[in-house]
């Protein structure tokens, strides 16, 4: 949306300079040429007037790209977390073997990494994604009392609050699927 609006700011620029600048440069008369001759003392506010623009547009175009580059990581982060669990599938599950048990609380806490960076910078696209990998871990992430006095307190409250409403989210459904 900024770039089109950028695009037509300059085509308005190009028309007024077609159409009124260079016209007035090249129809002879008296008082273009006064005009021309005083241009020089309005050349110092015109200067000013589009360099600051112009900081305005990179101002805003840096702004993107440091979003763009956030977006960017959030989901090169989380899309580490999707390779550990093609590795891993009885991680990514819930359910860790007994070979793999000792691993599984990093495995959550590389994905409650992953989920926070994407939910910092790229959350609209991603809760419902993410809500099903919460579910996937719902028994650790709801009743490990190691994880939920210290490590819980640790994450973002953006975090945490998306936790804690997907896991009120699956006690209500399961609520309603036991009452049918």
């Amino acid at each position: 949306m900024f770039e089109e609006r950028i695009a037509l700011i300059a085509l308005l620029v190009l028309a007024a300079w077609l159409f009124v600048g260079l016209p007035i440069i090249y129809l002879p008369s008296e008082s273009v040429s006064q005009v021309v001759t005083k241009a020089p003392m309005f050349a110092p506010i015109f200067t000013t007037i589009i360099a600051l623009f112009a900081l305005i547009v990179a101002s805003r175009q840096l702004a993107l790209n440091r979003q763009n580059q956030r977006e960017t990581l959030a989901t090169a982060t989380f899309r580490e977390f999707l390779k550990l669990c093609i590795q891993y599938p009885d991680l990514a599950s819930g359910e860790p073997s007994t070979e793999h048990d000792e691993r599984y609380p990093w495995f959550v806490a590389h994905f409650l990494w992953a989920a926070e960076d994407v939910l910092e910078y790229a959350a609209d696209a991603w809760e419902q994604n993410l809500s099903l990998y919460v579910e996937d871990h719902r028994e650790y992430l709801e009743n490990d009392t190691e994880f939920r006095e210290k490590d819980f307190p640790t994450y973002s409250p953006k975090l945490r609050s998306f936790i804690n409403k997907t896991l009120a989210t699956l006690r209500a459904n399961d609520m309603g699927t036991r009452t049918q």
